[in-house]
């Protein structure tokens, strides 16, 4: 036993794990929008990870594709910033706010912070879609009947409009129509759903481009699943068992089912029905050489058959009886003959062991019934676990804590209610369950009612994230159920989620492997380190290396290589758009050929984000959500009409603004400018990706394509319908392609692609792109300047490694009016009115925070939320009122 809780407690202090939860300003955003972020990185414990520095946010497309990704540096487990949303790289659709440490990497993407978030675009003239449909069996086949009434955001019909509608199936289009809607905006269309179809959306365009995107939530009978999960792990033959399950939908969200468990002879033993979101258990004692199906009957009547888990012969069962307002939770072990014997049960929670005993069964006895005192645990998941003398897990059972502990939070205002304009003073108290103060860190967002629709039940607060969706798999639905009124209902749907839902965290063949170096290593800092070796891989000890920043603030350092050929440079000053230069130099200062290898960062795959699509504000929107997207396009106008003096010719800023790439050799005929520049800012941000990503990225219609005026066929890249000519430092990249015998229009492509997804933004300093004009031949010109100034034949140089580590954000202050001040309008359009992550708690457990009040009348929604040293956490929310008097 001591052996068995020693290896358990020493991988918990050699792979510490990290919880991470991002608090952000509103639940949507447009495409010029910010989000403002508090993160809270913390440990198994909850308290303030130490293992980590720097964290990445990300935000990923509903194709899996990265369009933003920044680090931001981490202080005693606190950081807080922003995400400023750039229009050209972030389109209107569904995004997943992604975040994570290089740390984290080690323990799975399952650990990673994730949340979905619409992001619209700022545009007058988007339709508004008043859309349903319904799906039915025709002729022996599923037909979906789509009803749509399109109207301007004045509420007008969009009359006699000719429009193509496209049913997309991922990348297939699975059916093209042409219609016009009638007098009133509206129209009308079914169609046969296709085998095997997948997630469909149907996409209605204009001659314009203007277009909407409806997507088909079918929740097909056929696609539902329905999971069996005995109590335990197993099913074991004569040994009585409590089974759950959980149902969902082809959109993953639970649904209502019911059903009956049928032997292999066709008797029925067991009827199960679902209580909250598709879950629910039945208990069944399972018969030696016997198998079960579940027939079950689903929302639209289908009656489906679902094979149980199969029966062993022999095992063991791990029951765990935990009863809301007992002190303890009840135990019960059973098991076969021929497994009798002793076992080690193992009870942790945040990888730490809080209980271990040995159980043994006595002569003639095949069950053992026990008590274990709760507040041994923290609260939160508890995990309990039966192994044998190998170290093998036998059984297994998860079960929620709760000492009802979490942090107490009052707001008090100055005033019951106030008038536009004035000073609003909130005065935060916190204390713990004892009313002792509390010194914590907490972040607060104030949003206005007219705009944002706050939703406490649906998106997880950070104790319900830390204490549960942290430690489960897979998204909980409307995790604040759990929470906001305990009762006996609630916590019986809890222990269902337990059972039906696993865990998150390592598994145990980690624990008792044998002691690796993890493969994703704890940043502390922004630090360059790296190894110099031969060629053959031969580490190199006692060389001499330097560091020079090629940008501002100007740095110089230098190091040693230790016996293991590896250099490490620390303590660097503060930067954001940092850029290296590592070089080796031998004693007499010459540059030397080995290879450098500096540790970059290598991102998550995307592969784990499951393909999705949230419902566009403009589909069947409300009131709510449309005055956030008219007040969002005026404060877009308000700033343009600030930062652009009346009288000024729009095309004189943009000659001023023009950016200039140094060292280009861009020609389009005389007098000929881009009509895009891409500079160093843009390829620092872009990082490491290749530049055929760049280009997709900001080139719109840049795509390869098939060139459709060649004989024979030739594939190419196109910008639209014209062919794009790529040129690297002025010379052409189709004069370096030397066919292998005779032309292949495949080669030819393939010796494009490859080049351009070999060259990362980091070896580019800016690309220029004029698009196709009677001068340029119908061809879209793109230069690409490189720093090398190679063109095609561009080389890295020996002895020397350029590093630009990922941009580093730094928090900006999120802006404040003055008050007694007639501001102009700007903020009277916000949708978040006030954002502050940086209030702390004092001895007394108190922090006073001032905002301004809009000029107008309305309610305001507050969230503070925060935890303190102590491993406690906590979230409130409040209303605020403003009127005119």
């Amino acid at each position: 036993m001591k052996e068995l809780v020693g290896k358990i407690d020493s991988f918990a202090v050699r792979m510490p794990s990290e919880k991470l939860y991002l608090h952000i300003d509103k639940p949507y955003y447009t495409n010029t929008d910010t989000i403002w972020l508090k993160s809270y990185l913390l440990n198994g414990s909850l308290g303030g990870s130490e293992q980590s520095g720097l964290l990445y946010a990300e935000l990923v497309n509903d194709t899996g594709r990265v369009v933003l990704r920044q680090s931001m540096p981490v202080l005693m487990g606190i950081s807080w910033g922003q995400i400023a949303l750039d229009s050209i790289q972030v389109t209107e659709g569904s995004y997943t706010l992604r975040a994570y440490t290089n740390w984290m990497q080690n323990q799975g993407e399952e650990s990673f912070f994730t949340r979905q978030l619409y992001i619209s675009k700022t545009d007058a003239g988007s339709w508004l879609v008043k859309a349903g449909s319904k799906t039915d069996i025709r002729n022996g086949k599923e037909n979906t009947e789509v009803a749509l009434q399109l109207l301007g955001q004045d509420g007008d019909p969009v009359r006699l409009q000719d429009l193509e509608l496209k049913l997309r199936d991922g990348n297939k289009t699975r059916l093209r129509e042409k219609m016009q809607t009638d007098i009133e905006g509206k129209l009308r269309f079914n169609f046969d759903v296709p085998a095997k179809a997948g997630r469909l959306k149907l996409v209605a365009e204009d001659k314009s481009g203007k277009r909407i995107v409806f997507p088909l939530n079918l929740n097909r009978d056929e696609n539902a699943d329905v999971q069996f999960m005995p109590e335990g792990g197993s099913l074991v033959a004569g040994l009585t068992s409590k089974i759950g399950f959980k149902a969902i939908g082809e959109d993953g969200r639970g649904i209502n089912v019911s059903g009956v468990i049928t032997d292999s002879k066709g008797n029925e033993v067991a009827a199960f029905k679902n209580g909250y979101k598709g879950m629910g258990y039945f208990v069944l004692t399972p018969a030696e050489n016997e198998s079960y199906m579940a027939r079950v009957k689903l929302p639209k009547g289908q009656i489906k058959s679902y094979p149980l888990p199969p029966v062993k012969p022999s095992g063991m069962v791990l029951t765990v009886n935990n009863v809301p307002g007992r002190d303890s939770v009840i135990l019960s072990v059973q098991a076969t003959p021929v497994v009798l014997g002793s076992y080690s049960l193992i009870g942790q929670s945040g990888g730490k062991v809080y209980y271990a005993s040995t159980v043994s069964f006595k002569p003639g006895t095949h069950m053992i019934n026990g008590r274990i005192a709760k507040n041994k645990f923290p609260t939160g998941v508890a995990r309990f676990t039966l192994f044998g003398n190998t170290n093998q897990a036998v059984a297994e059972r998860i079960v929620f804590i709760d000492h009802h502990d979490r942090l107490q939070i009052s707001i008090d205002t100055d005033k019951q209610h106030y008038q536009p304009n004035d000073s609003v003073s909130l005065a935060i108290k916190v204390t713990d369950q004892y009313n002792n103060p509390v010194q914590g860190s907490f972040s607060l967002a104030v949003t206005d009612d007219s705009q944002v629709k706050a939703d406490s039940t649906n998106v997880p607060d950070i104790s319900s994230y830390m204490l549960l969706q942290s430690e489960l798999k897979g998204d909980i639905e409307e995790p604040g159920y759990f929470f906001t009124n305990p009762n006996a209902e609630t916590a019986l749907q809890l222990d269902n989620l337990m059972l039906t839902q696993g865990w998150v965290g390592y598994s145990w063949q980690d624990v008792f492997a044998p002691t690796n170096p993890p493969k994703y290593r704890a940043e502390k800092e922004i630090e360059v380190t790296g190894t110099i070796t031969k060629i053959s891989g031969t580490p190199l000890a006692g060389l001499q290396v330097s560091l020079l920043s090629t940008r501002k603030p100007l740095l110089f350092m230098q190091t040693v290589t230790s016996k293991d050929g590896r250099f490490k440079f620390s303590n660097l000053p503060r930067i954001d758009t940092g850029s290296f230069l590592v070089q080796l130099k031998d004693s007499k200062w010459r540059i030397m050929e080995p290879r450098i290898n500096v540790d970059e960062f290598i991102p998550a795959s995307t592969r784990g984000i499951s393909a999705f699509s949230l419902t566009p504000w403009y589909i069947n929107t409300d009131d709510i959500v449309l005055n956030f997207t008219q007040q969002s396009l005026a404060s877009q106008k308000q700033l343009e009409r600030l930062m652009i003096p009346a009288g000024t010719a729009l095309a004189e800023v943009l000659i001023k603004g023009r950016k200039k790439i140094k060292g280009s050799r861009f020609f389009a005929g005389v007098g000929a400018e881009p009509d895009l520049v891409l500079d160093e800012k843009d390829m620092l941000t872009a990082g490491k990706k290749n530049l055929e990503d760049v280009m997709k990225d900001h080139i719109k219609g840049f795509n390869p394509k098939m060139f459709p005026c060649s004989k024979p066929v030739v594939y190419r890249y196109m910008v639209g319908c014209c062919p794009a000519m790529i040129r690297i430092d002025g010379m052409s990249l189709d004069s370096a392609y030397v066919p292998p015998s005779s032309f292949n229009s495949s080669d030819f492509f393939g010796f494009q692609q490859s080049y351009l997804q070999t060259i990362t933004a980091e070896d580019v300093r800016g690309v220029e792109v004029r698009t196709a004009h009677a001068a340029t031949y119908c061809y879209t010109i793109i230069e690409i300047t490189t720093w090398s100034k190679k063109g095609v034949y561009i080389k890295r140089m020996h002895g020397q490694y350029l590093y630009r580590p990922l941009p580093l954000s730094w928090p900006k202050e999120f802006y404040k009016p003055k008050y007694g001040v007639n501001t102009n309008s700007l903020f009277d359009y916000s949708s978040t009115l006030h954002w502050q992550p940086d209030i702390v708690t004092d001895e007394a457990g108190k922090a006073r925070v001032f905002f301004k009040a809009k000029s107008k009348k309305g309610f305001y929604s507050i969230i503070l939320q925060g935890g303190d040293i102590k491993a406690s956490t906590g979230c409130i929310r409040k209303k605020l009122s403003v009127f005119m008097q």
